[in-house]
C-alpha cells in the first residue's frame, strides 16, 4: 500500500483538481470506516501524516475546508 502511494501521490499532486478529488475520496472513506470498519479507520489514521505531507499544497479555500474536515475526522 505504501509503495502504491509513493508512485501515485506525485501524479496526484501535479494537478490541483486531482488533489481535491483524492481529498474528498479520503473524507468519504474515513467517514465510511468510522461507521462500518474500525480497522480501516486505524489504517487511515496511521497514513494521515504521510497523506498530508504528500498532498497538502496550501490550496484554495475550498480545499482548505476539506483538509479541516479530514483532520477533524482523523482526530475523533
Amino acid at each position: 500500500r505504501h509503495e502504491k502511494h509513493v508512485k501515485t501521490y506525485p501524479k496526484i499532486v501535479a494537478n490541483e483538481k486531482a488533489v481535491c478529488v483524492k481529498l474528498c475520496d479520503r473524507i468519504a472513506n474515513v467517514q465510511n470506516s468510522m461507521e462500518y470498519n474500525v480497522g480501516t479507520l486505524d489504517m487511515y489514521r496511521k497514513e494521515h501524516s504521510d497523506f498530508v505531507s504528500s498532498l497538502y499544497l496550501g490550496q484554495h479555500i475550498e480545499a482548505g475546508r476539506a483538509w479541516k474536515v479530514l483532520n477533524d475526522l482523523i482526530i475523533l
